[in-house]
């Protein structure tokens, strides 16, 4: 059994049926039969060959891989006590990103999601290589090499990961197996920072510890050997009885091509762009202009922590919301849209407030001393922090929950809430490429934003920014939503 394929075991079976059983013996029978006969290797080899295990198997390699990268990240300045070596490096990431997310689906088709997922740990581990070196010997050029590559090797293994949530499961299943994913994704973000507050529980310096570095490194690198227990699409059995296909591939003028039919036969999607422009872009304010500048090491992987593990039941809250069939699809839009400006502006009101408290000439004084979790000041920050990692879940759920409606097509590159991918449908002919370019979107705002963070403004100002980016974004698609939108 161990020398075939599952599908070739299906297809064999009725033939086996027909030698070793009654005449009246059904498939399932046949397989019970297989099933206690067969060795432990054997047993071992089906269960990882199934959709359901690769698809945890992806889960704990985003765990390590793009988990222990936001938990780095999320620290702000990358760990270290400046932010300006890890706002180069993200530059590069996301400039990267922005670009290749174009053509990596011809990429991954060519070399497959084992390489892929293993490339994409490999990216990683250099970034916080980089990181490292940078703090040693600050080695500028390490640092942005090591951040065009982590560019171009995640754009492959978020696009494997679309892929596979894609191939191997149901639409009606589909939201299930994607929660799975993005919870361990979230978990490892969140876990990455409690490790660095309790190994440096009982230290007050700004940066990590090259330990730390080390260990983050590590991890990721085990993502790229934790790939090598994914299996090629034809050897796995997928959800929907067939086998798992690899994704659709696209040259740069298949892409261009496809966007343009997009954008000529559903305007509305433009609506959504400043909303995609600005979902990652008030990261660079939230984790260096708050959290680096004002506290500590302990403190900021602790509001790290928390930012992440709030992330989980934000998407889940929204989700179920917007899925609640007893509403009608306008009422749950106008919902979900009112609810997301009311979070938006009360939460981000009292960041104000807080910020106000803290200039860039306060934070940079030779004589400011960083805020501490044994602080009595810290209760306020640390209850923001918690808002603002549960209103990032909010957004993102909300665009990716618009763009079901608004396309009903399966978006195979979104890094962010592909749980919601179980509720679009599978019937639209709108192109594959649009999902690359909602990407680069994406990844575009993230680069402007750590770009002009590297500017050193003041921390109101790029809260301010933020905000008003996310009130127009909300502005520009309001009608839309509020008034175009059908049950």
């Amino acid at each position: 059994m161990s020398s075939i394929t599952i599908s070739q075991e299906l297809s064999d079976q009725p033939q086996k049926s027909a030698q070793g059983h009654e005449s009246g013996s059904n498939l399932d029978d046949t397989l019970s039969h297989d099933e206690r006969t067969e060795s432990w290797t054997d047993r071992m080899r089906r269960i990882r060959r199934s959709a359901t295990c690769q698809l945890i198997i992806l889960g704990f390699l985003f765990f390590l891989g793009p988990g222990m990268f936001c938990a780095m990240n999320g620290l702000g300045g990358g760990g270290l006590k400046d932010s300006g070596p890890a706002n180069t490096a993200n530059v590069a990431v996301y400039a990267t990103f922005a670009v290749v997310g174009f053509v990596s689906g011809p990429v991954v088709n060519k070399i497959g999601f084992r390489a892929s997922l293993a490339m994409g740990g490999v990216g990683y581990s250099l970034y916080a290589s980089s990181l490292l070196s940078y703090k040693l010997d600050s080695n500028s050029g390490f640092l942005i090499s090591a951040g065009i590559l982590s560019g171009i090797f995640s754009s492959l293994l978020w696009t494997s990961q679309g892929a596979m949530l894609i191939s191997y499961t149901l639409p009606e299943s589909r939201g299930r197996y994607i929660s799975l994913v993005w919870g361990l994704f979230n978990l490892g973000a969140g876990l990455g920072s409690l490790l660095v507050f309790v190994l440096s529980v009982d230290s007050h310096e700004g940066g990590i510890s090259v330990a730390m570095f080390v260990v983050f490194i590590s991890l990721m690198f085990c993502c790229a050997l934790g790939a090598v227990l994914i299996c090629s699409p034809e050897k796995v059995l997928a959800s929907n009885g067939g086998n798992g296909a690899p994704v659709a591939g696209n040259t740069w003028a298949s892409a261009f091509r496809g966007l343009a039919y997009c954008l000529r036969t559903h305007t509305r999607i433009v609506t959504l762009f400043p909303m995609f422009f600005v979902s990652n872009f008030y990261y660079a304010y939230i984790f260096n202009d708050m959290n680096l500048r004002v506290f500590n090491i302990r403190t900021r992987a602790l509001n790290n922590a928390l930012f992440w593990m709030m992330e989980i039941p934000g998407s889940f809250i929204l989700g179920v919301l917007l899925d609640q069939k007893s509403l009608a699809r306008s009422a749950r839009a106008r919902l979900g849209f009112c609810l997301v400006l009311t979070l938006t502006v009360a939460i981000w009101a009292g960041g104000y407030v807080w910020q106000r408290r803290y200039s860039l000439a306060t934070t940079s004084s030779p004589s400011f001393t960083t805020v501490d979790l044994s602080d009595s000041e810290y209760a306020g920050p640390v209850v923001l922090f918690m808002c603002y990692g549960f209103y990032d879940a909010v957004w993102q759920t909300f665009i990716l929950w618009y763009a079901a409606l608004t396309y009903s097509y399966m978006f195979p590159y979104l890094p962010y809430m592909l749980r919601l991918l179980g509720a679009i449908g599978d019937g639209s002919k709108v192109s594959a490429e649009f999902a690359g370019f909602y990407k680069g979107i994406q990844a575009a705002g993230a680069a402007v934003a750590f770009r002009t963070n590297m500017l050193q403004n003041e921390s109101l100002t790029d809260l301010i920014v933020s905000w008003s980016m996310l009130l127009a974004a909300l502005v520009f698609a309001g009608p839309v939503i509020l008034f175009r939108i059908k049950h």
